[in-house]
């Protein structure tokens, strides 16, 4: 029996918000979810459902190969050795699931997202070029799993989300902004996530580079990408700001005065940000969208519920009004509607 079919004969405990604790934020139980090993990528569908992949392949010839050097530096491979399969259960808040399987996946370190239609997205974090010709990290599979389209879309990955009419965002660390494996050197391409942030359509077509708003610096590496519906924020290195790009592609900003997140999440005004530096990384800052900058409103600790504390390992992922919390075999939820405001 597989591990989707485990799960499926489990019955979902009703869901209760959690009492907030004076100084901590305290994410909701949502259901059971037996993770198994061969874990390839934790993320949030466009439903709100938990979407976890994984594969029975072995790690250093499917999708986590990587060179180490003499010095100890670490480069991830762009691509596979073989080909391999990935499993996908999407989870819902209310006991439901969808499981498919992904045949043929070629691309290294994945993030794997649905399409609305029923198909899937899965992108490699890098893609090399060389005389010309990039790698296709970027593949589109049909709702029975096979891959129908491939493109390349940029070296230095860090966030994907799919949105409900399957507009593709984009999120790029600073190798994937100022150039590596080929991109941004001398005779080769401009590195396609140069501004830090865009929009693909399934087809490979890139619909909206991102465009920084006056007084606002541009991305150098994007830390936090979230998507609510059709439209879009971000907080980014260098400065920090939060930046909010609309469905009808339009851009707003805001200065910010937290530095370091990792996750975002918006509602309503409302903003919170997850994570930072030097031992801040369950840190939530809750702000208000003011004229120009964020009015910072109170600043909480993650926590899971009885006052325990999210163990080292456990997958945050911030998406629209929802702070998610995969903790050991147990899905939480934190919604921005029940913090201070």
């Amino acid at each position: 029996m597989s591990w989707w079919s485990r799960l499926r004969r489990r019955s979902p405990a009703a869901v209760t918000a959690e009492v907030q604790v004076p100084g901590r934020a305290v994410a909701t139980a949502i259901r059971s979810v037996p993770v198994p090993d061969g874990v390839v990528n934790v993320g949030i569908g466009f439903e709100g459902e938990l979407v976890v992949s994984t594969t029975t392949a072995e790690p250093e010839t499917s999708f986590a190969g990587r060179d180490i050097a003499a010095s100890g530096a670490s480069f991830p491979h762009s691509t596979t050795p073989e080909v391999y399969t990935i499993e996908v259960a999407q989870l819902f808040p209310d006991g439901g699931e969808r499981r498919s399987i992904i045949q043929r996946v070629p691309v290294a370190h994945p993030h794997v997202q649905p399409m609305p239609d029923g198909g899937f997205l899965v992108v490699g974090s890098r893609a090399a070029v060389a005389d010309g010709v990039a790698e296709h990290n970027a593949v589109i599979t049909d709702a029975a799993g096979h891959i129908v389209h491939s493109f390349c879309i940029g070296d230095g990955v860090s966030r994907v989300q799919v949105t409900p009419s399957g507009r593709i965002w984009v999120g790029y660390f600073d190798e994937g902004v100022f150039g590596n494996y080929g991109w941004g050197e001398p005779g080769g391409p401009a590195p396609l996530g140069g501004a830090g942030l865009v929009c693909w359509s399934a087809a490979g077509r890139q619909l909206y580079e991102f465009r920084h708003p006056p007084g606002i610096g541009a991305i150098h590496d994007c830390y936090a990408m979230s998507a609510a519906g059709e439209t879009v924020w971000t907080c980014y290195y260098s400065s920090f700001p939060v930046c909010r790009v609309g469905g009808n592609l339009e851009v707003a900003g805001w200065t910010n005065a937290t530095t370091g997140a990792s996750q975002i999440a918006a509602h309503d005004g409302r903003v919170v940000l997850i994570g930072g530096y030097q031992g801040a990384g369950r840190r939530l800052t809750v702000g208000h969208l003011g004229a120009s900058s964020i009015e910072r409103v109170a600043e909480l600790h993650l926590s899971l519920p009885g006052d325990r504390e999210v163990p080292k390992g456990s997958v945050v992922i911030a998406r629209g009004r929802y702070v998610h919390v995969l903790a050991g075999d147990t899905w939480h939820r934190l919604d921005l509607a029940d913090l201070p405001s």
